[in-house]
């Protein structure tokens, strides 16, 4: 899975997403963990909360409120 890809799955289910735990998942999500974004307000990381659980299987995250804000700009350079 992609960065975008993973990306436009939160902001179809509104921010969130959660997910059995895969590797490739979680590298996606690692790499938009990493991510951050210029505004006029500032500097700020695509996701707000997050959990990545091998034990349990589990993934799950939040986008922040900007990155949901800047999103169709995201989109294109992700």
């Amino acid at each position: 899975m992609t960065n975008a890809q993973l990306f436009q799955l939160a902001l179809n289910n509104n921010g969130h997403f959660q997910s059995t735990y895969n590797p490739l998942t979680a590298k996606a999500l690692k790499n938009l963990i990493a991510t951050r974004i210029q505004t006029e307000n500032g500097e700020f990381s695509l996701v707000f909360l997050h959990k990545i659980d091998k034990k349990s299987a589990k993934i799950e995250f939040m986008l922040s409120k900007a990155a949901i804000d800047n999103h169709t700009w995201l989109i294109e350079k992700l």
